[in-house]
């Protein structure tokens, strides 16, 4: 070798050269072709002889006449008897010209494709899943030349297919490193397949198909920029140094420190920070690597790069989410208190953009020159819980600015509480479309929950309403009563058709959710089956809805009416009854007509009231049995006298 090197000069030329490499069957007439090709000296098989061994091992020669310097192995021929069984030379010569190649030239016979062990078959598997496990893994060139071709093209051409398809096969079943599972065939390999005529019968056509193809093939492989030998040795060592520098890097000190502060709290002026520390390792790199090849010199330093930013990639991502909450907090806090003190929406939207654009600022100081990750995605996602926040913290207000009021107003009811219940409704929700940061279908959700909040309250206050409606008429005819100005029994008949009336508001109130002013005539529905002399309810109609009022708003049918009007009318019936009954007893014992109405009312209304509730199911409230104590002491006391 040092003979061949010296003789060659292979020191001048330093480690801009180029290797091919040939294999193939025994007396395939390997070394026939490489000589051919760069007009090398190596042995070839005297064809007058029997068939026999020509090459042993493996035979290194130089192209003559080729720029830059070629390189040329003849490997020992396969299968031949002098070796028997033993396969591990040849694959053992097989990978290193794998290894250390530009080109490999697969020399066979025509007729050997399709075949398990002549067409090499197991030997190319192995080949290919031993290239698929080196540490450096660059495109060479495989390039198959089938020798003593057919007479018709058709042929050659069928050939070829199908040879390209045997590859295609056998790369398939070769098992890869995980990382490349999904790689194809020419990402590694580029595959050439050419045919030549018979070398000594047809040496004209040889010559020629040689130039046009062969010479070609492997001239454009030459041209193809594929890396020198000095560039791979570089492109090693300066990976090796990469490493040991990003190894360095992790252990450091002021790294270590900024790492950890990170995922305590946000760091100020992290990406500058940060910036420093990789500038002083590349620096570091860029001086070890300062003698090596410009192309791996450079390909390191990206290697190098691409690794220090994931290594600090979830440090990123940890100091961001510390940002995220610390600044969402300070937000929130500030946003409620402007909330809470109404000052919506001036102060509440300036305390909110200035957390946002904070936010912002505080993550461009996570910026570096490079960095693959992007901030914009956490800006919008700050932005997102800020929103979120507003519209929560919004509903909470109109939860209770609302809730209460409503209740009381239904409560109460009259004809003047939905205007009433509308006008607050306006009034709280009109905060909402002050605020110009929501989006409209933002705002359009927060009135939703505040309408849908003021239905809620209403069912719940509707399924109360016949205990409502009776304390109602207790209510007014006590308050008609001791107002004076009525006589005798006329006068006990008309303060019940007044307590009614004011009852059957209450009624008309719950029947519906009147955020909108509705044209309707309920109202003169339900007092017009409040004067019949009998109850009569035949006025009402026995449907769902009620014409003029939406079925999506209506909250008691007019079915639902005529089922609780009936046993209102019959208790508040028998009520006045008993009290009228009790006036013409009474009377006789000198009682005055007060006194008479007074004890009627209490002895009737601990019976017939509490009778008319359980009618309908519904519980005896507290208020009404309060009541009941009231006007019970207040009988005993007459009587007493």
């Amino acid at each position: 070798m040092e003979r061949f090197s010296r003789e060659n000069e292979l020191a001048q030329c330093g480690l801009s050269y180029g290797i091919v490499a040939i294999m193939g069957p025994q007396s395939s007439g390997k070394s026939t072709l490489l000589n051919h090709l760069y007009d090398t000296d190596f042995k070839e098989m005297d064809t007058s002889g029997e068939r026999q061994q020509t090459t042993q091992g493996i035979w290194l020669g130089k192209g003559v006449g080729i720029a830059p310097l070629m390189l040329v192995l003849d490997l020992e021929g396969l299968d031949g008897i002098e070796r028997g069984q033993d396969v591990n030379f040849e694959k053992q010569s097989a990978l290193l010209a794998l290894a250390v190649s530009d080109i490999v030239l697969i020399n066979m016979w025509y007729k050997d494709v399709g075949l398990e062990h002549a067409g090499s078959r197991p030997l190319l598997k192995t080949l290919l899943q031993e290239r698929m496990q080196m540490t450096r893994l660059r495109r060479i060139t495989l390039m198959f030349v089938l020798r003593d071709k057919p007479k018709v093209q058709s042929q050659v051409e069928a050939l070829k297919r199908q040879l390209r398809k045997d590859v295609e096969k056998i790369w398939d079943t070769v098992h890869k490193p995980e990382q490349y599972m999904q790689s194809r065939l020419n990402e590694f390999f580029r595959v050439e397949i050419e045919a030549l005529s018979h070398y000594e019968h047809k040496r004209e056509e040889f010559d020629e198909e040689f130039a046009q193809n062969v010479w070609e093939i492997i001239k454009t492989n030459r041209n193809l920029n594929l890396p020198t030998v000095e560039v791979l040795v570089a492109r090693e060592l300066s990976e090796e140094t990469a490493k040991t520098t990003f190894d360095s890097f992790i252990k450091d000190e002021e790294w270590c420190k900024l790492s950890v502060d990170a995922k305590s709290y946000a760091i100020p002026d992290f990406g500058g920070k940060l910036t420093l520390l990789f500038e002083r390792c590349l620096s570091r790199y860029d001086e070890k690597a300062k003698y090596f090849h410009e192309d791996g010199r450079r390909l390191g330093r990206e290697s190098l790069t691409k690794e220090l930013f994931k290594h600090v990639g979830p440090t990123v991502s940890s100091l961001l989410q510390n940002l995220h909450s610390e600044f969402l907090a300070k937000f929130k806090e500030a946003f409620d208190k402007a909330v809470n003190e109404e000052k919506v929406p001036d102060d509440a939207e300036k305390c909110t953009l200035h957390w946002i654009d904070s936010f912002g600022y505080r993550c461009a100081d996570v910026k570096m020159e490079g960095a693959n990750w992007d901030i914009t995605v956490n800006k919008l996602n700050f932005r997102a819980e800020v929103e979120a926040h507003i519209k929560s913290k919004l509903k909470a207000k109109l939860h209770e600015a609302l809730k209460e009021p409503v209740k009381a107003a239904l409560g109460t009811a009259d004809e003047n509480t939905w205007p009433s219940i509308r006008t607050h409704f306006l009034r709280e929700t009109a905060l909402t479309s002050s605020i110009s940061l929501l989006h409209d279908e933002d705002k359009n959700e927060i009135k939703s929950y505040a309408r849908g909040l003021i239905v809620s309250i209403a069912r719940k206050e509707a399924e109360k309403v016949f205990t409502h409606m009776e304390e109602r008429f207790h209510q007014e005819f006590l308050r008609v009563f001791k107002r004076g100005g009525w006589k005798g029994k006329e006068g006990i008949k008309c303060i019940a058709i007044q307590a009614r009336v004011m009852s059957l508001k209450l009624l008309e109130a719950m029947v519906a959710v009147r955020l909108e002013d509705y044209k309707d005539d309920v109202g003169n529905i339900l007092s017009a089956s409040c004067l019949a002399a009998d109850g009569d309810i035949s006025g009402i109609p026995d449907s769902s809805t009620w014409i003029g009022i939406p079925a999506l708003v209506t909250i008691i049918t007019p079915s639902h009416c005529r089922s609780l009007l009936r046993p209102f009318w019959l208790t508040s019936k028998e009520l006045v009854d008993s009290i009228l009954v009790k006036h013409d007893a009474n009377e006789k014992e000198g009682h005055t007509t007060a006194e008479i109405v007074t004890i009627g009312l209490v002895s009737s209304l601990a019976i017939a009231g509490v009778t008319a509730v359980a009618l309908v199911g519904a519980p005896v409230t507290r208020p009404t049995l309060a009541m009941f104590s009231i006007l019970s002491a207040l009988a005993s006391k007459i009587r007493e006298r």
